[in-house]
């Protein structure tokens, strides 16, 4: 499995935030990678591309030219968690991962800013859920101070 191959030992790419598909180009069959990365650092960009053909160079031919970082969120994942390898292969097709991949700043800054408020959507609920049962815990024990009077 190419992906678990280059996220094994890795400090930067993970399982679940990379996918492989191959794709035809004049004919030939040529392997195509996309890396979810949270970092907007340029260098680490490269640094794990790099990495990556390095620990694949023994089970395909693969240049970082061929690597596409991408923001967090951008690879579509199934409920499970597994990213959508058909999804990717169709985002390369269509210039998805080299528009994300360009326009990185942007749709980091949009990722942490839905990230964010996703976040800040589940503290509210889970302080709505701590209001309503202390509500309903008073009113069980106001229920029962009656009852017994």
């Amino acid at each position: 499995d190419i992906e678990a191959k280059a996220s094994f030992n890795s400090r930067y790419i993970k399982q679940g935030k990379i996918v492989a598909f191959s794709t035809l180009i004049s004919g030939q069959e040529e392997v195509k990678m996309a890396i979810e990365v949270c970092s907007l650092d340029k260098s680490l960009h490269t640094k794990i591309k790099n990495e990556a053909c390095e620990k694949l160079k023994s089970i395909v031919p693969i240049k970082p030219t061929d690597i596409y970082i991408t923001p967090p969120l951008c690879l579509k994942k199934t409920t499970s968690g597994k990213v959508k390898r058909y999804e990717a292969k169709m985002g390369y097709a269509q210039g998805k991962l080299q528009h994300w991949q360009r326009f990185y700043h942007f749709y980091y800054i949009r990722s942490t800013i839905i990230m964010t408020l996703v976040g800040y959507k589940y503290i509210l609920k889970m302080a709505l859920e701590k209001i309503f049962k202390q509500k309903e815990t008073k009113e069980i024990e106001h229920g029962l101070k009656h009852t017994r009077s």
